[in-house]
């Protein structure tokens, strides 16, 4: 914001000299500058959240800056002043879901055995996003399987996560099992491809956990 000053020159008549005056007045007006910047500074996780919706609701053909604009409620341009393009939105929607599965690792590990391995971390954490954000977690499977590329990723992702098996341990067959089969139930869960109800699902967790032997916080 600035202050503009002004002159304005008056002629006024003086009744007790019958002559008329010149008199200069000073004053400052308000103005309100626009910046350079043409949009509103938008909420990004309120943006990649309209972008999940679009995902769920319409599928992944459907998501485009368009859309997405038109779920949250905000112009085309804010949506690519924050993203740029629909593949960079893309991105960053796989990057939050990265960055929310290190922070439920960090949680578990808080209140963890110390001696707790990692693929039990991971299996932990990933169930508990599951359950804390559902909506995410669906809409990113649909996201998954949009391309051949995103495939190849999932099947890069998979084999980090395998990974975390020791190869020397001697159950190793049986947790590769432990693994494969909590995550197919997140997906079966998220995609609602079941009739189960939440407190079934709840059972088939303390029974996948059963089956395992498996005490790991969740």
């Amino acid at each position: 914001m600035t202050f503009k000053m002004f002159i304005v020159f008056q002629f006024c008549f003086e009744p007790e000299t019958g002559a008329y005056i010149e008199r200069v007045l000073l004053g400052s007006v308000l103005f309100v500058e626009i910046g350079m910047s043409r949009y509103q500074k938008l909420d990004r996780n309120e943006l990649l959240n309209a972008a999940e919706r679009v995902i769920q609701n319409q599928g992944a053909h459907a998501l485009s800056i368009g859309t997405v604009a038109a779920e949250a409620g905000v112009s085309r341009g804010g949506i690519q002043s924050n993203f740029g393009t629909r593949a960079q939105l893309i991105d960053a929607l796989f990057d939050r879901w990265d960055e929310d599965l290190e922070r439920y690792k960090q949680e578990v590990r808080s209140r963890a055995r110390s001696d707790i391995s990692d693929l039990d971390v991971f299996l932990a954490a990933s169930r508990l996003q599951h359950k804390q954000q559902p909506q995410q977690m669906s809409a990113m499977m649909i996201l998954t399987m949009q391309t051949q590329a995103h495939r190849e990723a999932s099947h890069e992702w998979m084999a980090d996560k395998l990974s975390l098996i020791p190869s020397e341990d001697k159950q190793k067959r049986l947790e590769r099992l432990r693994l494969l089969v909590s995550e197919a139930m997140i997906v079966i869960h998220s995609m609602q491809l079941t009739p189960l109800s939440e407190d079934d699902w709840d059972e088939v967790w303390d029974d996948l956990d059963g089956v395992f032997r498996n005490d790991t916080p969740s």
